[in-house]
């Protein structure tokens, strides 16, 4: 049900406003993720403004989070079955 309108069928009912509600066979999972900082195309760090002012919060968690220990690195031919 949710590829059963094609791309301009979809900017159509976004364009006309509302909520469209339709009923999936199954649930889908959605994963939302909010970043005001990110890797570009070509590498390079890219900033956002951070509209919904997540940013402060998350760098006090940060800042108070203990240093977690570095793991054992074993290469993959050292790895015993």
């Amino acid at each position: 049900m949710l590829l059963l309108h094609t791309g301009d069928g979809i900017a159509r009912s976004i364009a006309a406003g509302g909520t469209h509600r339709r009923p999936l066979a199954q649930p889908v999972p959605v994963f939302i993720t909010y970043q005001t900082a990110f890797l570009d195309d070509y590498g390079a760090i890219a900033f956002r403004r951070d509209v919904y002012q997540r940013d402060e919060e998350i760098w006090r968690g940060l800042v108070r989070m203990p240093p977690a220990p570095l793991a054992e690195q074993t290469p993959n031919s050292q790895r015993g079955s």
